[in-house]
């Protein structure tokens, strides 16, 4: 049995603390003898004491392993735990798992029993055997990382896939990775973080719950029921004012011709006053006389749709109103 196995069995073997009676201690070079193991295939009887009944898993636990059947010490061992959690028994387990060649869970296992007895004294020895696994990741292509939350069961994503809740032990690529930690309640956290290729990582993070927003209550004025109805007086209907669409529309046709006339006018003379005032090539002399016709024409044809707008717009000022007052309508008594 090893150091650490006896010192677990040691421990479980102990009850409650009572003074020790007054003996000459042994020599330093004496041992303390090992309890005999319980039957390899013959689980401890049910016990009120889970004290009692860890110590007895664990001897079944030793007697599995020295028979090199690791799997099954493992879960006797997980047992002992569960019974009487002792922070050596993850070392206990992680020797198992190494002898099966399972580097993945022999690191994860003693790197949780160092977190959870930083002051171990056999934490050199812990030490180098996580060094000699993260040397064996290495040498695959992969390194450990471990993302652990207060509170547990955090969804987590490794590159923008979820991978599973929190504490959670993976193998990834040596390199940056980008970590993100959701939890309802709890606010988002997204870390970049470099693996190395050649030591293991564990991201240990406290989650931060997400601030409550405090509505106050809507202050509502009582309703008030009046005793009787009141009947407010019938407000006269005023007549609407008549409208002129038609008159305005004919109005804007006619002031826009007549602006159209004048323009077209002023460039009409423009055009015959620059002719005149100078000789030109015979073609510039055609060009200028053609502009001056046409602009002027244009301004003869702009003016008389001018003027028939607006005599039209004084037209229907008075005759619109009548044409849109509505018809009455005879009801019979």
């Amino acid at each position: 049995m090893s150091a650490i196995g006896l010192s677990v069995l040691l421990l479980l073997q102990a009850g409650p603390a009572k003074a020790p009676p007054k003996t000459k201690a042994p020599p330093a070079a004496a041992a303390p003898a090992p309890a005999a193991p319980a039957p390899a295939d013959k689980p401890p009887e049910k016990t009120d004491d889970d004290t009692v009944a860890a110590k007895k898993y664990f001897q079944w636990a030793q007697s599995l392993y020295k028979q090199a059947r690791y799997s099954e010490a493992i879960a006797k061992f997980e047992e002992a735990y569960r019974l009487k959690p002792h922070p050596t028994i993850f070392f206990n387990i992680g020797r198992c798992y190494e002898q099966l060649n399972d580097l993945p869970r022999a690191l994860k296992n003693y790197r949780d029993y160092l977190r959870i007895a930083p002051e171990a004294k056999d934490r050199e020895l812990v030490s180098d055997a996580i060094a000699n696994l993260e040397r064996r990741l290495k040498e695959s292509g992969v390194q450990q990382l471990a993302v652990l939350t207060e509170p547990s069961s955090a969804r987590v994503s490794i590159d923008e896939k979820y991978v599973g809740l929190t504490p959670l032990t993976m193998e990834l690529k040596p390199g940056n990775h980008l970590i993100g930690i959701t939890k309802e309640g709890f606010e988002l956290v997204e870390k970049n973080v470099v693996l190395s290729a050649d030591k293991s990582m564990e991201l240990n993070l406290t989650l931060k719950a997400k601030a409550v927003a405090v509505v106050e209550p809507v202050k509502t004025q009582p309703v008030l029921t009046p005793r009787a109805e009141v009947v407010k007086p019938v407000e006269p209907v005023t007549a609407a004012a008549p409208t002129r669409t038609y008159t305005w529309v004919a109005t804007a046709v006619g002031g826009a011709g007549i602006a159209a006339g004048v323009t077209m006018g002023v460039l009409a003379g423009m055009a015959s006053t620059k002719l005149r005032s100078s000789v030109h090539p015979m073609n510039e002399a055609q060009a200028l006389f053609d502009q001056a016709n046409s602009l002027g024409l244009g301004s003869n044809i702009a003016y008389a749709v001018g003027a028939t707008g607006l005599v039209t717009a004084v037209v229907l000022f008075f005759l619109e109103p009548k044409l849109n007052a509505p018809k009455a309508i005879a009801s019979a008594e």
